[in-house]
């Protein structure tokens, strides 16, 4: 087919928008270096080598789910049970470490009713290991109250500290799966776009339409592109959030080191 100006002038500017993006992306890639050389203790500017030019593998979780006991390795929630621990009552270390019994999935099997019994049986069964010391004759009752509405004030924070857990691991479960669905039907969508633009160029070639198709249908498969890799960042940014909520696996690696 004979090429028109008014093709070579639209080619022309789709190339031009293109390379008006690179100083973009270039300046964004240098802020993330300078972040990354933050983190790695250098200064910014600090020659760093990548390894991969890919985005990772976001493997899949266990569908048996993620046990809630895990969650003791939260700085939070190891606190409040510390503080609780910490009382002048004695506490079965043993119970007050095992949190409730259920699994962490994307679609939790409890709803709001039976996780609130399932939270308050626990604070109850908790609640039974924690004795009264014998108390000297000489102690004022006042005293004793005190003792009691303390105890109680550290039993509704522990709850509420290991409800706040699951509902940040929830939230980054379900925002994950979501994610994946989403990422799925957008891949669906580049591959149908992706099959058009070579109908489009094939079309084009063979004189039975002008360019002004192929263009449009080139700036859709870019667009969705960019999408797709963004989306399969957010991807990864949820999976860090994740491992944020369990309370990150690498603070075992940071323990040994001491």
């Amino acid at each position: 087919a004979m090429v028109s100006a008014l093709d070579v002038y639209q080619q022309k500017q789709v190339v031009e928008k293109v390379k008006g993006q690179i100083p973009l992306v270039e300046w964004q890639e240098r802020l993330l270096f300078h972040k990354l050389a933050l983190l790695l203790g250098k200064a910014p500017g600090s020659e760093i080598k990548i390894s991969r030019d890919t985005l990772p593998v976001v493997e899949e979780i266990p569908s048996i789910g993620i046990p809630a006991d895990i969650l003791s390795r939260r700085p939070d929630v190891r606190s409040a049970g510390l503080r609780l621990k910490a009382l002048d009552w004695k506490v079965a270390a043993a119970r007050a470490d095992r949190l409730p019994s259920l699994d962490l999935t994307a679609s939790l099997q409890y709803n709001s009713q039976s996780l609130d019994l399932l939270m308050d049986n626990w604070i109850i069964g908790l609640a039974g290991n924690l004795t009264a010391p014998i108390w000297d004759g000489k102690r004022r009752k006042a005293e004793v109250n005190r003792q009691i509405a303390l105890a109680d004030e550290n039993l509704a924070s522990y709850r509420s500290t290991v409800l706040t857990a699951i509902k940040e691991v929830e939230d980054a479960l379900i925002s994950e799966a979501k994610q994946k669905e989403h990422i799925q039907a957008l891949n669906n969508e580049l591959e149908a776009a992706q099959s058009a633009l070579n109908e489009a160029r094939e079309r084009y070639r063979n004189g039975l339409n002008e360019y002004l198709p192929v263009l449009t249908q080139l700036l859709l498969v870019q667009n969705l592109e960019i999408d797709f890799i963004q989306k399969k960042t957010q991807l990864l940014l949820f999976r860090i959030s994740l491992h944020r909520a369990l309370g990150g696996t690498w603070m075992n690696d940071v323990e040994q080191m001491f």
